[in-house]
């Protein structure tokens, strides 16, 4: 059997049991899969070899095992899920199997569960998941294996109607993150934790999804810590509501960019921050007023480019020479000194804090 055949055979499998059938009539060798507790999930031979203990321990780096006279080689499936499934193939000297047939069937498997969803471990990872958002210092974290050594981000999903909550929704998002622990908050939002890289990675698709369904994410900064999980969920919250307070949900959204809101919602001395704000920013603003200018604009479009001329008149539809003019006129009006970083921090704080406050 060809690569291609196992590939063309492999789509119409509807039952685990056949598909490990048909992989072993593409390697010609016996093959079974079990998962790290010793229970065998699905094999084609009933002959299976004395499987010891140090055959599913997670630490080694041996990648086969001796029975007798034949060797048999590990792969890790499934490597998300609460009890890790081992695909176990038997080889001998006369029929060795190569490395790009085994990387094909673990392809092949996997594949598999993603339209199948067969790991019946995965509600158990979801249970574990919300005792780690509710209790994360009584939770046993070893369960979440890989998660544990690499950045997170929370992801949380909320629906922007009154709808109740879609089960479409919810299918296509397992679909596109397999896997992935996930679980629902106290509002019925769906709340999940994906390594960072695949956050970034996935972005665009669930842009996709969000606009399909009428959702919006919002994705934490990287963290290491899962213990932490229910902080940075409290973060995704927080973002949400400050998006949402100023008319800014998008179909994604990353929790950075609302990190000063978030810390402004908790001042209760609104007095102050209106002291703390720039004066020239009013200034501007009633220039424009009387002007009917839009130099106010100009100057945090400036600021948000990190004060580079192409991209700040590029976005605002202005001749670069039309874009000087108008950086000068503010310069004339409220006297920027360029040259300290201190002062053009001070005025994009003053810039958000004036949005906040006019929200």
């Amino acid at each position: 059997m060809t690569d291609s055949d196992l590939l063309l055979s492999a789509i119409k499998c509807t039952a685990l049991d056949s598909l490990t059938q048909l992989i072993a009539t593409y390697l010609e060798q016996p093959v079974f899969i079990m998962d790290v507790t010793g229970h065998t999930i699905s094999t084609s031979t009933p002959d299976l070899p004395a499987v010891t203990p140090d055959w599913f321990r997670l630490d080694t780096n041996r990648g086969a095992f001796q029975d007798g006279t034949t060797e048999y080689l590990r792969q890790p499936i499934n490597t998300y899920a609460l009890k890790i499934w081992f695909l176990f193939v038997a080889q001998s000297k006369g029929y060795p199997v190569t490395a790009s047939q085994l990387n094909l069937v673990i392809q092949v498997i996997n594949n598999f569960n993603e339209r199948y969803t067969v790991n019946p471990n995965q509600s158990e990872m979801n249970s574990l998941f919300t005792q780690l958002l509710h209790q994360p210092t009584k939770t046993d974290i070893t369960s979440f294996g890989p998660l544990l050594n690499q950045p997170l981000v929370m992801i949380t999903a909320t629906p922007l109607s009154t709808r109740p909550h879609q089960d479409a929704f919810k299918q296509a998002l397992q679909k596109q993150l397999t896997t992935m622990p996930m679980t629902e908050d106290t509002h019925q939002n769906l709340v999940l934790i994906v390594p960072a890289t695949t956050a970034k990675f996935e972005q665009t698709a669930l842009d996709t999804l969000g606009q399909q369904y009428q959702y919006c994410f919002f994705i934490s900064e990287p963290y290491t810590d899962i213990t932490k999980s229910r902080d940075f969920l409290n973060i995704c919250h927080q973002a949400f509501k400050a998006a949402q307070k100023l008319g800014e949900l998008h179909p994604v959204n990353l929790t950075q960019g609302y990190n000063i809101y978030i810390i402004l919602d908790h001042m209760t001395d609104t007095s102050l921050l209106r002291q703390t704000m720039c004066a020239q920013l009013l200034t501007l603003k009633a220039y424009d007023r009387a002007h009917h200018a839009e130099l106010f604009q100009t100057l945090f479009t400036y600021l948000e480019n990190d004060c580079r001329l192409n991209t700040t008149a590029t976005q605002l539809h202005l001749h670069r020479n039309s874009l000087t003019k108008r950086l000068q006129r503010i310069d004339d009006i409220i006297h920027i000194d360029w040259s300290q970083p201190h002062k053009t921090f001070g005025l994009r704080l003053s810039y958000r804090i004036f949005d906040y406050l006019d929200h």
